[in-house]
């Protein structure tokens, strides 16, 4: 009965010190999975590019600018339409400003600063007798963020594509951590 009295109290001693080393390890790694921190809140940050066309008829000439009305520097670029009957022709780039691409574009070579305008771009407009009462000139514009290269030159990449994402719940800004719920 001794004999199986010293074995349970063996065992019992190597089952207390593997609980005693474990205890120490345990701890630490306990603490590394249960320290946290959350954050709530956020801020708009406003990246894109917005712009707005400003156009009038002056008889048959179209003068046409486009004002940023983002809150970053962007290029712009326009494209005229019109029936295959009407003729169009640029009449007035005094500045030189505007350049016309072989993808039917008007391209601003220049940035537009937030608030500003662009030169003025002029087109006149050819119309025959017969669609002298009645016709269309739609004028399209687009604008892209201005980007930088390794030398600080400012470029536009219009293949880019917009990412739009709405927030759509009101997020009050805390200090986050535990109990910020």
């Amino acid at each position: 009965m001794r004999q199986k009295g010293k074995k349970i109290g063996s065992v019992l001693l190597a089952v207390l010190a593997l609980v005693l080393v474990m205890n120490f390890s345990v701890g630490e790694s306990m603490a590394y999975f249960t320290t946290y921190a959350t954050a709530r809140g956020g801020y708009w940050l406003t990246l894109e590019s917005s712009s707005k066309i400003r156009e009038r008829m002056v008889e048959w000439d179209k003068h046409i600018q486009v004002e940023n009305t983002g809150e970053t520097s962007s290029f712009v670029r326009v494209k005229i339409f019109a029936g295959s009957a009407f003729g169009l022709l640029n009449t007035d780039n005094a500045s030189g400003k505007w350049q016309m691409e072989d993808d039917g574009y008007w391209y601003y070579k220049d940035p537009v600063a937030p608030g500003t305008m662009t030169e003025e771009l002029v087109i006149s407009i050819k119309v025959p007798e017969e669609h002298a009462a009645s016709f269309n000139v739609t004028v399209i514009q687009e604008s892209t963020p201005v980007l930088y290269d390794e030398n600080g030159v400012a470029y536009a990449d219009w293949t880019m594509e917009a990412d739009v994402t709405t927030n759509t719940q009101d997020i009050p800004v805390g200090e986050g951590g535990q109990g910020d719920e």
